[in-house]
Parts: structure tokens; sequence; C-alpha cells
């Protein structure tokens, strides 16, 4: 069961951020900047200071899930950039699970370069992305592959939903269902190609607060192929695009369903 509950926990990592009233923040402007086309690229917010906290809650078979997880995030102005740090640490009943992850930020999204996932009772595995030389490390892991193909969009799972994120910011095609776009997720197992669709709009129920999102859902990159599970996520475009809520399906009887609990933000 403990081993169950880690994978379904462990895959909602493409969690980022959540809120507790439907107020915009502003957060850390990534402002515009020139194209070699001579039009502006698009502009975006991230949390400058984050502390937000979730309660979990799910089903495995007929067993009740709950748990608890601690997401931090940092965004710095670095000279003429900006670099981010984050870290989400989630606890269930006999386990725990932390993902770090660092990187740069542009006016294109976030660049994950380092990332660390360690979970109970496994070694941690890091994955290191050298832009300048285009490699991708991956050390921590007893066999497998020590390196991968290198993508220059390519997301972490702590980057991917934020990156999401700062595309439905400055695109209001995502309001509308059947808006699609596909992202190159670095995983210990290689890179990875993760799909995600609108929905449309969709109001959730946040501490009582009615929250207008647009629901984004996992699919299939290739049409005739089936996801092992489905990642739901529901996006609010007035916070960074960040989600106020998130669910994984793996089957009819097993899901994971992450909510706000509280939310700081400076």
């Amino acid at each position: 069961m403990a081993s169950s509950v880690a994978l379904s926990l462990t895959l909602l990592l493409t969690l980022l951020l959540a809120l507790s009233a439907h107020t915009a923040y502003a957060g850390t402007s990534i402002a515009n900047s020139a194209a070699s086309d001579g039009m502006a690229k698009p502009s975006f917010t991230l949390p400058t200071l984050l502390k937000a906290q979730y309660i979990g809650v799910g089903k495995y078979g007929k067993v009740p899930l709950s748990g608890t997880g601690t997401l931090l995030w940092k965004t710095t102005a670095v000279g003429t950039g900006f670099q981010y740090e984050a870290s989400l640490e989630i606890g269930a009943l006999f386990y725990s699970s932390k993902v770090q992850s660092q990187g740069s930020v542009n006016a294109q999204g976030i660049h994950p370069l380092r990332t660390e996932e360690k979970n109970t009772g496994k070694t941690a595995t890091v994955i290191t992305i050298n832009p300048a030389q285009q490699h991708v490390a991956v050390s921590g892991r007893s066999g497998g592959i020590t390196n991968m193909p290198f993508d220059a969009s390519g997301q972490d799972l702590l980057t991917v939903i934020a990156q999401l994120g700062t595309a439905l910011q400055h695109q209001p095609k995502w309001r509308v269902a059947g808006e699609a776009k596909t992202f190159s997720v670095y995983r210990p197992s290689g890179l990875k190609q993760w799909r995600f669709q609108s929905q449309g709009m969709h109001t959730v129920t946040v501490g009582g607060v009615a929250v207008p999102t647009v629901h984004v859902v996992q699919v299939p990159v290739d049409a005739s192929a089936e996801l092992d599970e489905a990642h739901h996520f529901w996006l609010d475009p007035a916070r960074h695009g960040f989600p106020v809520k998130l669910k994984k399906i793996k089957n009819a009887s097993e899901f994971v369903e992450l909510t706000l609990k509280d939310w700081q933000e400076q």
C-alpha cells in the first residue's frame, strides 16, 4: 500500500501552486523582450516568495488515503535575468517525498537546471541540465540511464505546471476547450512527452470561494495510445495560471486529489 501511495502522490508533484482567495497576485514580472522578428515576447508573473500548504485525499482500492504537502517557491532577479528555487514535500502514512528544483527564468519561460527527487526508502535521484553543453546527466540511481537527450524547453516535475501557467497568462485561447500544448519532461527514466488539453472554463470552490478556472487534462500525445493515468488541473488565470485543485486518476478505484489549505505569498 505504501508504494502505491508513493506512486499516486509522486505523480502529482507536477503541482505547483494553489490559492485561498480570488485575489490576483502580482509576484515577479518577467518583462517583454524583443524577438528577432521584431515582435515582443509575452510577459508573465511568478511568485516572488511563496509558502503553500495542501491537504490530500484519495483512495486505493477500498482504502481511503490522506496526506499533506508543503510547497516553497522563490523567484530572484539576478543581473539581467531571473532564477528560481522551488521544493515540494509530501507526507502520507509511512511515506514521505521531496522534490527540489533550481533553474533560470526568461521571457520564454522556466528552465530547470537541477532537480532532486527523494522518496522514503530510496536513494535520491538528481537530474542536472547543462544548456551550454546540451547535456543532461542522471545520478543516484542504481542501474538505468546516466544521461538523456537535451531539450531547450524541457521541464521537470515541479516546473511543468508553472510553465503551463505562464502560457495560460498570455494566451486567452486556453479559456476555450480544445487548446493543447505538449511539454518535454525530464524524468529519471528518460525524456517524456506530456500533452495537456483545455476543457474550457470551470468554477471550483476553494475555501468557500468560487474561483473561475481553466480545467486542463493530460491526454495522450498519440491519439491511438492510452495513458496509464490521467492528470487533471484546475488553473486560475488570475493567480499566475497555477492550479487551485489537482487530481490524478489511476483507475476507477485509485485516485489522489490535492487542495490548498493555506497560501502565504510575499
